[in-house]
């Protein structure tokens, strides 16, 4: 549910650090493709992408090994498998094995992997493409309160006034991130460290607000 979403948002390190992204490739494809990325083996990539005929099983397998080099921050790998031929358009296709049901790029802005999240909009500089909840990559940064994934998707053109789920904008999910943490600061304070994550979305506040007044006929309020 988006609420449990929502609620993991005050969690976000610890949550980044224990899902198990592993548990997103089981293809002897997928990880063979994610392999040769991370080993930044270009002509293998391009082996395994001749060699496969089934077209409709080979994307599945492309978004799966994207998936998880943008959740590990391989930016290298990333650019690499992009150059070879795959369509910078599979950074915004769901892996049907990504429990958390995003695109790669989504992925990258939840946690919060800046280089990720610049390696795909270096091919594809759409920032808009939401997830099934009408969250777009800039709201997801927000919610987890990555202040770096937030400023590059900024700076390549993510529309600071966007509405997602329950018609949040991005300064309405930042304050009620911060409105959380002060809520249930002495429960959070046992998991992490609730000051740093705070100056984290007040970061994400400020330039979110400095967009928007930059924003030609916007007041922020």
């Amino acid at each position: 549910m988006k609420k449990g979403i929502i609620f993991l948002s005050l969690l976000g390190d610890m949550f980044a650090i224990g899902m198990d992204c592993n548990k997103m490739l089981y293809n002897d494809r997928s990880h063979a493709l994610f392999t040769a990325a991370t080993m930044e083996d270009k002509g293998e990539i391009q082996k395994i992408l001749q060699l496969s005929k089934d077209k409709e099983t080979l994307e599945h397998d492309i978004v799966n090994a994207l998936s998880k080099l943008a959740s590990q921050n391989y930016d290298k790998g990333i650019r690499l498998l992009l150059q070879s031929g795959v369509s910078p358009l599979f950074k915004d296709a769901i892996s049907e094995l990504n429990s958390l049901e995003m695109s790669s790029f989504q992925l990258a802005a939840w946690y919060g992997r800046q280089r990720s999240l610049m390696a795909m909009l270096e091919l594809s500089s759409n920032t808009e493409s939401p997830d099934k909840y009408g969250d777009t990559a800039l709201l997801i940064a927000l919610s987890m309160g990555h202040p770096q994934a937030v400023r590059t998707l900024l700076d390549y053109g993510a529309d600071p006034t966007v509405k997602g789920f329950l018609r949040r904008d991005p300064l309405r999910v930042c304050r009620h991130a911060i409105e959380n943490l002060d809520q249930h600061q002495e429960r959070l304070s046992k998991i992490f460290d609730v000051k740093k994550k705070r100056q984290d979305y007040q970061e994400c506040q400020q330039l979110i607000e400095k967009a928007l007044s930059t924003k030609k006929g916007h007041v922020v309020s």
